[in-house]
């Protein structure tokens, strides 16, 4: 049941592909078109203090909630970074039989863009793990302690993948791709624009862009699986839904609650 957690969704986007030569880019985008430019931030909709609240269900069962929250700007060797954090916990029926207190956290750097540190602290029934990694992008290594591997200059974690998505204007039939390293391994995330939709929220109704990111894994979420992530159409391209598919049923976060960021 290690599907509580946004992250663990946001996850299942890794599809393996070759590096491109420019591979020190943020990513690419495929118009409708079929052109294809370079992945260029075109504005930044969050800001510290921005918090994001979400109630996950299983079919009609709500099961907990997860949090997504830009909780600061830090120092990280001598580079101004965002400090992204998610949380997932079960709620207090779940706990009884499967109890999950999910933290992950990341630094993405304010002003190239790319993740500088992912950590996640994992406690999910009696599975628990901690991980953490240096993302040495000059250097095209990933520190797991003192333990090295190649990471694709430019990469993200799965954290700030979803924050470089924020920060362009997408329109359907586009497709982004972003270079991803996660658990020692570079990954190309693949997501497609599919289509204009409504989606009902905590918060009201949102017209929404409806995304499909391509799904591989080696847990519950595999090829058999599939995602739609649901960002608004609008100035703050919010993450208003995540809808899994696998077989051994539908999981759903909805956004409940939104914090703007603080004034600047």
């Amino acid at each position: 049941m290690k599907t509580l957690s946004m992250l663990a969704l946001i996850l299942a986007l890794a599809l393996p592909a070759a590096a491109r030569p420019d591979s020190l880019s943020l990513g690419w985008i495929r118009d409708s078109d079929g052109s294809e430019r370079p992945l260029i931030p075109e504005s930044r909709p969050f800001g510290v203090g921005e918090q994001m609240d979400f109630n996950v269900r299983y079919g009609m069962l709500d099961i907990g909630t997860d949090v997504l929250r830009l909780r600061r700007v830090n120092t990280h060797r001598g580079r101004e970074a965002w400090e992204i954090v998610n949380m997932a916990r079960s709620a207090d029926w779940v706990d009884r039989v499967f109890k999950i207190r999910d933290r992950v956290g990341s630094l993405m750097d304010v002003e190239r863009w790319h993740s500088l540190k992912f950590e996640k602290k994992i406690q999910e029934g009696r599975y628990k793990r901690e991980m953490r990694a240096e993302y040495m992008q000059d250097e095209g290594v990933a520190l797991y302690g003192e333990e090295e591997h190649p990471l694709v200059p430019g990469s993200q974690d799965i954290l700030s993948a979803l924050y470089l998505i924020r920060s362009v204007k997408l329109e359907p039939g586009m497709t982004v791709r972003i270079p991803l390293h996660d658990d020692k391994k570079n990954y190309m995330v693949e997501v497609e624009v599919l289509k204009r939709e409504r989606v009902e929220t905590g918060i009201g109704a949102l017209q929404c862009l409806k995304l499909e990111p391509h799904l591989q894994s080696d847990g519950i979420f595999n090829k058999a699986g599939r995602l739609w992530v649901w960002i608004t159409d609008d100035e703050r391209r919010l993450l208003a839904q995540l809808k899994s598919k696998v077989p051994v049923g539908a999981f759903t976060s909805v956004l409940a609650d939104y914090t703007p960021p603080e004034e600047e």
